[in-house]
């Protein structure tokens, strides 16, 4: 019986541990690397023809950082950015380029994944297509 005791505290003494070393994990802030000018735009009304933004961002590192990838959810959105390091403290841009497809309200999610950060940055663009070519229909 004693020895039950002695078991079932130990349990309890290691889980109480752990949920105060889990508490000091979810006070730690994220390691911000980048200052976005802004992560969302609107288009407003726009008829068929590619639209572009430049979502401007500035390297808070103390070192350069690269941008790994940049991913879109579908192919009417593309993005351009730079393969070169982005020295620290320097200002850069990601090109988002909207070719519509169809007549409609539209929001699309891209995410910038970069080097050594494991959670992408997000960033939005939205508008309405009011007019399509005969073309396009």
């Amino acid at each position: 019986m004693r020895l039950s005791i002695i078991f079932f505290l130990g349990i309890l003494l290691i889980n109480i541990g752990s949920i105060d070393a889990q508490k000091e994990k979810d006070n730690v802030s994220p390691i911000i690397n980048v200052s976005w000018e802004t992560t969302e735009h609107n288009f407003g009304e726009i008829n068929d023809q590619p639209v572009s933004f430049l979502f401007k961002f500035t390297n808070l590192k103390e070192e350069p950082m690269f941008i790994d990838n940049v991913r879109t959810t579908c192919g009417c959105t593309a993005p351009d950015w730079t393969y070169d390091p982005i020295p620290a403290g320097f200002e850069e841009v990601i090109k988002i380029t909207f070719t519509a497809k169809t007549v409609g309200v539209f929001e699309k999610k891209i995410k910038v994944y970069l080097k050594d950060q494991r959670k992408p940055e997000i960033l939005t663009i939205s508008g309405d297509v009011v007019s399509m070519n005969e073309e396009g229909k």
